[in-house]
Formats: structure tokens, C-alpha cells, sequence
């Protein structure tokens, strides 16, 4: 008596392979679902580079109008020590 298996050899491999292939429709759905997916992540990563570069740029704008605010405060605010100084150097005169 001998065994399946040694009278076929390729009987072992195919007991691995599928027993059924997918159909054209089942295909069909997996490419369009695969390739939705991919469409939508391009979509998901250039919106993410175009929001984080409007960001570094408002970040920019807003650093650089903010530096010119405190330092037009800072100037603004030695005005009256500038006045002072100068009234004592108009009596002086």
C-alpha cells in the first residue's frame, strides 16, 4: 500500500494552493478599492504639506509683526526718560 502523497508528488503543493481563483468581479473590487485608497492618501498627504506650509508662513508673519510691535513698545517707552534728558540739557544750554 502506498501513500498519496508519494505516488503524485505535486499532490502536496497543490493541497496548499487555493482551491478557487477570485473572480473577475471580486479583482475588479479590489483594484478599485485599492486604488481609491491610494487616490485618497495623495489627497490626505498634499493637504497636510500645503497646511503645515501656510503655517510656518502665518508663524513667520506673525513672529515678524510681533517683534516690530515690541519694539516700537520698547522705543515708545523710553520717550519720556529721552524727554527728561532733553529738558535738562535745553536748561543746562
Amino acid at each position: 500500500m502506498t501513500h498519496p502523497q508519494h505516488t503524485n508528488p505535486s499532490a502536496g503543493v497543490k493541497s496548499l494552493l487555493p482551491k478557487n481563483t477570485p473572480s473577475t468581479s471580486q479583482v475588479l473590487a479590489v483594484v478599485t478599492l485599492s486604488g481609491t485608497l491610494l487616490f485618497l492618501t495623495g489627497i490626505t498627504l498634499i493637504g497636510t504639506l500645503i497646511g503645515l506650509a501656510a503655517l510656518t508662513i502665518a508663524l513667520a508673519v506673525i513672529g515678524f509683526l510681533g517683534f516690530r510691535a515690541f519694539g516700537m513698545t520698547g522705543l515708545s517707552s523710553l520717550s519720556p526718560q529721552i524727554n527728561i534728558e532733553n529738558r535738562l540739557h535745553v536748561k543746562e544750554a
